[in-house]
């Protein structure tokens, strides 16, 4: 009887240990997730401010091909990690921003290690 009560404790010791390593793991994995999300939208941030000086150094960026239903401020460039892309449209059209826009809508996007965030903002003319 002793011999058997000592083979469940060691059982039910080894399924617990087993379920605490697991959990770390996935722990982990979980952290550095949000780690790599984190990071992209701070990069995203970035694009955003750098569309931003991107039209306001360039407006002629604004009027863009009527066809065309967003506006690359700028294609996908790599910087250190990150790969930053940004577009522009006018928010009322949902088209590409023309000199008779009242406003425009910037999305910057960045990706890190197949983490991507994706930042909007909005803004009035003249700006």
């Amino acid at each position: 009887m002793a011999i058997l009560l000592a083979i469940v404790a060691v059982a039910l010791a080894t399924i617990i240990g087993l379920a605490v390593a697991s959990n770390r793991n996935s722990t982990t994995t979980t952290s550095g997730s949000i780690a790599r999300a984190a990071e992209a939208r701070s990069a995203s941030k970035g694009a955003l401010e750098i569309a931003d000086f991107i039209v306001r150094q360039h407006s002629e960026i604004i009027a863009g091909d009527p066809n065309e239903a967003l506006r690359e401020v700028f294609a996908p460039k790599t910087i250190g990690r990150s790969t930053l892309s940004a577009t522009i449209e006018d928010p009322n059209t949902g088209e590409s921003p023309t000199l008779a826009s009242v406003g425009i809508e910037f999305a910057a996007t960045a990706q890190i290690d197949g983490a991507s965030q994706t930042l909007r903002a909005k803004a009035r003319a003249p700006w």
